[in-house]
């Protein structure tokens, strides 16, 4: 494909990841790697790399030469350096963009006679999943040394031809924060089915469904416990350590000596460094009184309407919130998904451990209904407030009322029930 160039661009602070998104892994490999591997089977063997720097025989790293100037600088770098007619142009975070896509993409900006081909998705424009002619660069200097220096300018102003992807946006706009990151994960095992839509007069339609992967992890605990869950391929290292806190069997994370995943990730091994011969449940004095703040009660439920993971795409998994409200004020969220409420609930307990976040100090926001098996992992786990979007069980109830447990249900955007201590 000599007369296309590929350029993604990395040089993005990536200040919300808390870390650099090029080198997020997936399955075994970082996005960057993901990207170079799919733009070699679409046949381009040109690769600019704009922001950042690997070492890699595969493709070509550039700095921008006009700092701090965004996406815009990052195509102008691209651009002054490719040798065919256009470059195909992705972000560092969007690696699960679909191959055929891109090679439709290709195929009509070739058949066209605009200066960009760029994608739109859901209404939005996705600058950084499309592709720009090399004649462009003097246009994007000339943006740079003014006041309109960003992609959109430059996509107004060549009138770019518009491609509309019918997929998930998540696959073309890629992630920002820890929670976007569990959910491209999640969305990376998940395939999409052709379904018959029957309504009540007769008729049908065709449409497209993404139906979830189960993944199957068998966890051995040296000396302590075994056991198989069926969940989410994500979060598994924070699912085990918070199986194993919601199970009264460790505390904090330095009551694991080692921890270890198999390539594949269908084991995980742990070793303690002292067996637990009795669950912390049964040690445990009840949990104190929490003085509650609903206001942070209606900030989770809040946050959890306007969530758009892996429940909002395929309507199959269940969503917690941690909350941790720090001694001086601040506070913190954490989101996670997982095919089984308990997962994860395991998931955002193992979360706080790994990331010394006391629990004492945490309120927990499920979108299940609270049994008495969800419950004992709470107390175990020493969180002093649960809220739930759903109802608790009698049995449920109990168990909260006697270790002192905060219980909070049918928490809405305008509305929750307290169940009172007796």
């Amino acid at each position: 494909m000599s007369d296309c160039s590929a350029i993604i661009l990395a040089g993005g602070k990536s200040s919300r990841m808390g870390k650099k998104k090029a080198l997020l892994p997936l399955d075994g490999k970082t996005f960057i790697e993901i990207l170079i591997e799919k733009l070699e089977r679409i046949g381009i063997s040109e690769i600019i790399l704009s922001g950042y720097s690997i070492p890699s025989e595969k493709v070509l790293c550039v700095e921008d030469v006009y700092k701090d100037k965004g996406p815009l600088a990052g195509l102008h770098a691209g651009l002054s350096k490719i040798s065919g007619d256009f470059a195909l142009v992705l972000a560092e975070d969007a690696p699960l963009v679909p191959e055929d896509y891109l090679r439709t993409l290709l195929e009509i900006h070739r058949q066209g006679k605009e200066s960009i081909t760029v994608t739109v998705c859901g209404g939005n424009i996705q600058a950084l999943v499309a592709v720009y002619d090399r004649s462009l660069l003097q246009h994007c200097q000339t943006l740079l040394q003014g006041e309109k220096a960003n992609l959109r300018s430059l996509i107004e102003k060549e009138q770019a031809r518009k491609v509309v992807f019918d997929g998930d946006e998540m696959l073309v706009r890629g992630c920002n924060t820890a929670e976007e990151y569990e959910s491209l994960c999640s969305l990376a095992h998940t395939e999409a089915f052709s379904v018959r839509k029957v309504n009540r007069s007769g008729k049908s339609e065709i449409e497209k469904r993404l139906l979830l992967h189960e993944h199957k992890l068998t966890i051995e605990v040296h000396d302590a416990c075994s056991c198989k869950v069926v969940c989410t391929r994500s979060l598994l290292k924070e699912l085990v350590y918070g199986r194993l806190c919601s199970e009264g069997i460790i505390r904090s994370k330095s009551d694991v000596k080692s921890f270890s995943l198999t390539e594949g990730e269908e084991s995980a091994t742990v070793i303690l460094h002292k067996t637990r011969e009795t669950a912390y449940l049964e040690k445990e004095n009840p949990l104190p009184a929490a003085n509650v703040d609903f206001s942070k009660v209606f900030i989770l439920a809040d946050r959890f309407n306007h969530d758009r993971g892996l429940h909002h795409i395929t309507n199959a998994v269940h969503r917690c919130i941690l909350l941790h409200n720090a001694d001086d004020g601040g506070e913190s969220f954490f989101s996670c998904e997982d095919i089984g409420r308990h997962n994860a609930i395991d998931k955002a307990v193992g979360y706080a451990l790994l990331n010394d976040l006391p629990l004492s100090e945490c309120m927990l926001f499920t979108s299940g209904r609270v049994s008495e098996d969800m419950v004992r992992k709470v107390i175990a786990a020493q969180i002093p407030v649960l809220v739930s979007k759903s109802v608790p069980t009698a049995e449920a109830l109990a168990l909260a009322r006697r270790h002192k447990l905060t219980l909070i249900c049918r928490a809405w955007q305008d509305s929750c029930e307290v169940y009172v201590q007796k």
